[in-house]
């Protein structure tokens, strides 16, 4: 069982699909699973995970296109990782991202790690003035700042913090013990038509 999973759900977008996979297979660390769930079987996609030719993919298709959350849900029961987390198909993960976050969770009872995320304006975004820019919030050292999860939801609620502060799987690494305990409870982990922002919740 590896100890990352980075799971790629996608829907008929080969053209970023690319970029994306190939920031998950610009991980150095071998301790790595990547999750591609193919949403329909699009033969275009599939084409884009046998170009990648990592031994490191694990590669999963449904014979239908599914509502988002039901594929989510399914790509999160094809993983296997001690922590999760999910990718979209036109976004990426730094080439460190993994070894960083082992070292956060080495030695500490953290079941969620979470991060700011940066924000790259595609070629094809409507304003041609933010064509090819990527924000980033650069720190020199890393620094882990607990984060209590109750009070940040209900500042979400009252329209007092912006709803990708919160801990999702979508920007985090989650536990899989804690994917289990809320499947436990609810009989699924994610909900609504936006399970990315609702898995912080």
């Amino acid at each position: 069982m590896p100890r990352f999973s980075l799971v790629l759900p996608t829907l008929r977008r080969p053209d970023t699909l690319t970029h994306a996979l190939a920031t998950l297979c610009a991980q150095p660390s071998d301790d790595i699973e990547i999750v591609v769930q193919n949403n329909g079987s699009d033969p275009e996609t599939q084409a884009v995970v046998e170009r990648a030719k990592d031994d490191r993919i694990r590669y999963f298709s449904t014979a239908k296109v599914l509502p988002m959350s039901e594929n989510w849900e399914q790509a999160l029961s094809n993983s296997t990782g001690d922590y999760v987390t999910f990718i979209g198909d036109d976004d990426g993960l730094l080439p460190d991202a993994c070894e960083v976050a082992a070292a956060a969770f080495d030695g500490s009872e953290l079941e969620i790690l979470s991060w700011e995320p940066s924000s790259f304006y595609w070629p094809t975004v409507a304003d041609p003035a933010w064509r090819g820019h990527l924000q980033v919030r650069y720190s020199p050292r890393l620094v882990v700042t607990p984060l209590l999860a109750r009070p940040a939801v209900e500042r979400v609620f009252a329209f007092e913090l912006h709803y990708s502060k919160l801990p999702m799987i979508y920007n985090s690494f989650v536990a899989r013990i804690v994917t289990e305990r809320v499947r436990a409870r609810y009989g699924r982990y994610f909900n609504g038509t936006s399970p990315d922002v609702t898995s912080g919740s």
